[in-house]
C-alpha cells in the first residue's frame, strides 16, 4: 500500500495538471518501489520500545500526522480522531425524502462534476454507506467522466478510506469510458 501511495505522491509532485507518459509512470513506480525498500530496510534503533519508532504519515496537504505520534498508553486521547472530511449527506437525503429532487441532483451533480477529488470520494463514501446505490452510481459515472488525474486522485481517496469496491467500480468504469 505505501507503494501506491507514494507513487501517487511522486506523480503529483512531478506534473500535477498534465498527462504522464508510460515512461514518466515507469520511472515513478521504480522510485516509489526503491523509496518503500529503503525505509523498510532502515534498522530502528534496538533500545526503543516497537510503539516509539512507528512512523506516521502526514495529513494529506497539511504536513501533520493524522493522529498525534504518542503511543496510546501514555494518554493520547487523539488517536479516535479522523482527518475525513464529511460530505452533507444528512442534508442530501433530507432534499431526497422530501422531494426535492432539483437540490439532490444539484448536489449530485457539484459533487460528481466540480467538487474537489477528496470532497468527491467523501460524497461516494457517504452515499455508499447509506445504501444510496444511485446516488453512488451517479456519483461514480459523474467522477468516471472528469479527466484522469482527477479519477486517480478519487480512487485513491477511496482507497485510503478503505472503500475499496467503489474505488474498483470507478476504475472499471473509468476504463470501459476510455475503451469506447
Amino acid at each position: 500500500m505505501g507503494t501506491v501511495l507514494g507513487l501517487r505522491k511522486l506523480a503529483e509532485c512531478k506534473n500535477p495538471a498534465g498527462t504522464k507518459s508510460e515512461e514518466d509512470l515507469r520511472c515513478l513506480l521504480q522510485r516509489a518501489q526503491d523509496e518503500d525498500e529503503v525505509q523498510t530496510d532502515a534498522e530502528e534503533p534496538a533500545d526503543l520500545p516497537a510503539h516509539a519508532v512507528r512512523r506516521f504519515p502526514p495529513a494529506p496537504g497539511t504536513g501533520a500526522p493524522h493522529v498525534a505520534p504518542v503511543p496510546a498508553a501514555e494518554g493520547d486521547r487523539r488517536n479516535d480522531l479522523t482527518a475525513d472530511v464529511l460530505w452533507p449527506i444528512d442534508e442530501f437525503v433530507g432534499h431526497l425524502d422530501s422531494g426535492r429532487y432539483e437540490h439532490v441532483v444539484a448536489m449530485l451533480d457539484f459533487a460528481g462534476g466540480q467538487a474537489p477529488a477528496i470532497e468527491a470520494a467523501a460524497a461516494i463514501r457517504e452515499c455508499s454507506s447509506r445504501g444510496l446505490t444511485e446516488a453512488t452510481d451517479t456519483l461514480l459515472r459523474k467522477v468516471a467522466s472528469r479527466p484522469g488525474d482527477f479519477v486517480l486522485a478519487v480512487v485513491g481517496h477511496l482507497m485510503d478510506a478503505g472503500n475499496f469496491p467503489e474505488a474498483r467500480t470507478l476504475a472499471q468504469i473509468r476504463g470501459g469510458n476510455q475503451a469506447a
